[in-house]
């Protein structure tokens, strides 16, 4: 666990709290959850740095080993899932006495998600939720992320949460979330550390059961250990949600405000929106839905912006799967991401594609074969990258509780 400030000490301090009281308040009339799961897989890359110029072929392989520990009743859930990945690289390409071997990129990725939740009243919900993880790829600190390194970080997420219902028509949700990056190189261009604070107030409206509007506003401070000037952002976004019996579409639009605390870099204004569609429709086959769907596509600037690096993000998401004679799921999945930088002419689009098949052996073993392809092109010709990878894996997945 990270801790980088007293904050953050009685922060954990009162997760762990909460924790045993859920777990005391939760032992009555309620059902275990114990889902132990493995995976082991492989993966070549042929351009694994992601290089404009200097592409190099790479085999990885992981190995991959957690469990879900639960327990929920009527009225509360406390989920805890943890995980350890071992990766393993090995360059299938000569490589130059002055360069740096792959294998100096091996490590163990750590992801620890608790999750708990009480329906105190008929009109509060309250909850707690602390997320651990210890990972080199960038989009997990910051999901507008348009980077390639593999900088070792551990990130940190804590979040309480309030909810209450005022009478059938409104409600109103309160959070607050402390993230901490906490990069393992201190070299310079090797990562930058930082603290986020955020507050994030919704009042909502129920116009039915599948319609409802919510009125959403966000503020956040984000400080920075090295150069990277602090700053201070303010959002405000209107959202509609309507479900169409299997599918939820939903449309938002606001506006967010950054300020800098240097001068030296220039405060900025943007146009915020997204547009979504999302649901799945059950199957025979348990926890694998017949068929799903999910599309996001919208306009923000990244979170992240390490050595000032800002840029009006423009993103699709996509996911489509389909469950085959209850034994065969695909997946079709990835993303485009434009990115307008704010300080430089600098304009890239981004595309990630894959296929996807699971071979259900059984409800706890499968076997998985993917494919893919990710691409930049920019305005600047050595930021263009092409990498092409395909992967196979096999996964265990096995239900202990069910009392």
């Amino acid at each position: 666990m990270i801790f980088k400030n007293r904050t953050s000490v009685v922060s954990f301090t009162i997760l762990i709290f909460l924790m045993s009281l859920f777990v005391a308040t939760s032992c009555f009339a309620g059902r275990s959850i114990i889902k132990p799961y493995v995976e082991t897989g492989y993966q070549r890359d042929t351009n694994f740095h992601k290089s404009n110029n200097d592409t190099k072929t790479v085999d990885t392989f992981n190995t991959k080993g957690g469990v879900v520990l639960g327990y929920t009743t009527e009225k509360s859930q406390v989920l805890l899932d943890y995980y350890f990945n071992i990766f393993r690289f090995d360059d299938q390409d000569d490589v130059a006495p002055t360069q740096i071997t792959v294998d100096s990129f091996n490590f163990t990725a750590h992801r620890a998600n608790f999750t708990s939740q009480a329906q105190i009243t008929d009109r509060m919900l309250i909850g707690l939720d602390n997320m651990f993880w210890r990972t080199r790829d960038p989009a997990n600190a910051d999901d507008r992320s348009n980077g390639v390194e593999r900088f070792k970080y551990d990130m940190n997420q804590f979040t309480p949460r309030v909810a209450y219902k005022f009478g059938e028509k409104f409600g109103l949700g309160l959070k607050y979330k402390n993230l901490l990056l906490d990069y393992k190189d201190d070299g310079p261009g090797e990562g930058e550390d930082a603290t986020e604070n955020r507050g994030t107030f919704v009042l909502s409206y129920y116009f039915n059961s599948k319609t409802f509007f919510d009125l959403d506003y966000q503020i956040w401070a984000t400080d920075y250990d090295k150069q990277s000037v602090d700053y201070t952002s303010n959002q405000a976004m209107a959202r509609i949600n309507h479900q169409f019996n299997y599918i939820t579409l939903a449309a938002g639009a606001g506006y967010q405000k950054r300020s800098f605390d240097n001068s030296g870099v220039t405060d900025f204004n943007k146009f915020v929106w997204q547009l979504s569609a999302s649901g799945e429709k059950p199957s025979e086959t348990a926890g694998i839905p017949k068929h799903s769907v999910y599309m996001a596509f919208g306009s923000k600037p990244n979170a992240n912006g390490a050595g000032n690096s800002y840029y009006d993000s423009l993103r699709l998401d996509f996911r489509f799967s389909y469950l085959f004679i209850e034994k065969i799921n695909c997946t079709l999945g990835g993303y485009y991401q434009n990115s307008d930088y704010e300080t430089s002419t600098r304009r890239d689009d981004r595309y990630y594609v894959s296929l996807a098949a699971d071979y259900l052996i059984s409800d706890w073993f499968s076997l998985g074969l993917q494919g893919g392809t990710e691409d930049r092109n920019s305005n600047i010709d050595t930021k263009d990258f092409s990498n092409r990878f395909i992967m196979i894996n096999a996964k265990f997945n096995y239900n202990l509780g069910a009392k």
